[in-house]
């Protein structure tokens, strides 16, 4: 099983700067991967090993209700099944099969899009540098990285190796640059 092909089916990333005044520059970077499956080895961990994940917690419920807030819908008692049986071979329906035998319902689509930075700088005007400091240019920026994920993967992060990993984390960096 594992997590489906080392290469996505396509693979995508648009940036670019923005300028204005000569002295603001914005800039943003955009990536994607698609086409390729994703086995949710955390979640399937925390559902059957643990018992801890929210379906085993809350059983058909996680997956979807009725208007009154309890009642499962029948969409949702139906992805229950599938991730926790009771499962038996076509062959002979009599016989059971662990449940850890069959993860199917794990292995899901691994598309996504990430913005994965955006970042702000400013150059501060040069004879307002020149006359406070001995350098010839001085830049101030803001970057943020890892800033959100669109996607439909129900694990903590397609891009991840799924088993108890945590996505990369939100980093905020600001910057000063000195040309001397």
């Amino acid at each position: 099983m594992g997590n489906g092909a080392n290469y996505p089916g396509w693979d995508a990333a648009v940036s670019g700067t923005m300028t204005l005044f000569k002295d603001l520059s914005f800039y943003a970077q955009l990536d994607g991967r698609g086409d390729r499956m994703v086995f949710d080895g955390t979640n399937e961990f925390r559902d059957r090993q643990f018992g801890q994940g929210e379906s085993a917690v809350r059983g058909a419920a996680a997956y979807g209700t009725e208007a009154d807030g309890v009642t499962p819908t029948e969409k949702a008692k139906d992805e229950y099944v599938r991730r926790f049986g009771t499962f038996v071979y076509s062959s002979d329906p009599t016989k059971s099969i662990n449940r850890g035998s069959v993860s199917g319902a794990y292995l899901q689509s691994g598309k996504f899009w990430k913005l994965r930075e955006a970042s702000v700088s400013y150059s501060l005007p040069k004879d307002l540098v020149r006359r406070y400091t001995k350098t010839r240019g001085v830049q101030v920026g803001l970057t943020a990285r890892n800033l959100n994920t669109w996607t439909n993967f129900t694990g903590l992060d397609p891009e991840t190796d799924q088993f108890l990993t945590a996505p990369p984390d939100k980093r905020y960096t600001m910057r000063f640059s000195l040309t001397f």
